[in-house]
């Protein structure tokens, strides 16, 4: 493949309005970091703290449970998907927040919209959603549906794999955006909140409701940025507050952050 196919992303701009070098530095909070004769701008770094916490216990915790599942497949799927989880995180972070001027602004006289490190990003989580799925499905007591479970999580990773790749090679802005993920990630979200219910008023099981909790927990996060990136609080605080940020994503990762406690604290022990 012709590898200007990969440059092509850069091409992709804030609209309606692109950002510059300078502009990017008034839109949020950056800092200068003296490296020897190098200045490194990092982006954002309160809330590159939040979101590499979250990588970092995330990834943590995947390698626990992974040394600890003694060969058991439902746990090793779990750390899988924490692994998986924690690691898209760290390359989120890195070009959301942390490095992204240096990423995406660097050298250009417009900074890009996005990068390869949010496309891997993107294509991360989802697969950590289908490790989750597939753990889910291990937990069935129907063989077709453990099938059907695995065939699905299996068939939509590789499919969303290719129209994301797709998407960043011609490129087209709307295959490569955060609410996208939420969307096609939605199908495995209700199908681990239906098959936790289900199993749960079947038998009671106190593993099936600690999985509701999870469930639940993870939509109260994506709610709370939602409600917070609706009432445009951050971008209010950050004009009008004199300099303070907080962002959605911050509320995100803070809240995600007490979820991940939440799976490693009462989830975990009880699987």
């Amino acid at each position: 493949m012709d590898r200007s196919a990969f440059r092509r992303l850069s091409e992709l701009t804030d609209t309606p309005v692109p950002v510059t070098p300078e502009t990017w530095r008034q839109i949020q909070p950056c800092r200068e970091v003296r490296l020897g004769k190098r200045t490194l701008v990092i982006t954002q770094p309160t809330s590159t703290f939040w979101v590499y916490l979250l990588g970092g216990l995330t990834t943590a915790m995947g390698i626990k449970c992974a040394w600890l599942s003694d060969g058991e497949e439902l746990r090793a799927w779990w750390s899988l998907a924490l692994l998986l989880w924690g690691v898209a995180a760290l390359l989120a972070g890195t070009s959301y927040q942390a490095f992204g001027f240096h990423i995406k602004c660097s050298g250009r006289a417009v900074c890009s919209w996005t990068s390869w490190w949010e496309v891997s990003y993107l294509i991360l989580q989802y697969w950590s959603m289908c490790a989750l799925l597939i753990a889910d499905a291990l937990m069935s007591t129907s063989n077709w549906m453990r099938r059907a479970l695995i065939f699905y999580a299996v068939s939509t990773a590789a499919l969303y794999t290719v129209s994301v790749l797709a998407g960043a090679l011609r490129p087209i802005r709307s295959w490569i955006t955060f609410e996208r993920l939420v969307l096609v990630s939605a199908p495995i979200y209700f199908l681990l909140v239906a098959n936790s219910t289900q199993r749960w008023f079947a038998s009671g099981n106190a593993v099936d409701a600690n999985l509701l909790l999870t469930w639940m927990g993870l939509l109260l996060s994506i709610i709370c940025y939602a409600v917070y990136d609706y009432a445009r609080i951050g971008p209010r605080m950050w004009r009008e507050g004199r300099g303070r940020w907080f962002s959605e994503n911050d509320v995100l990762h803070v809240t995600l952050i007490l979820w991940m406690a939440f799976i490693e604290l009462v989830l975990l022990p009880s699987l």
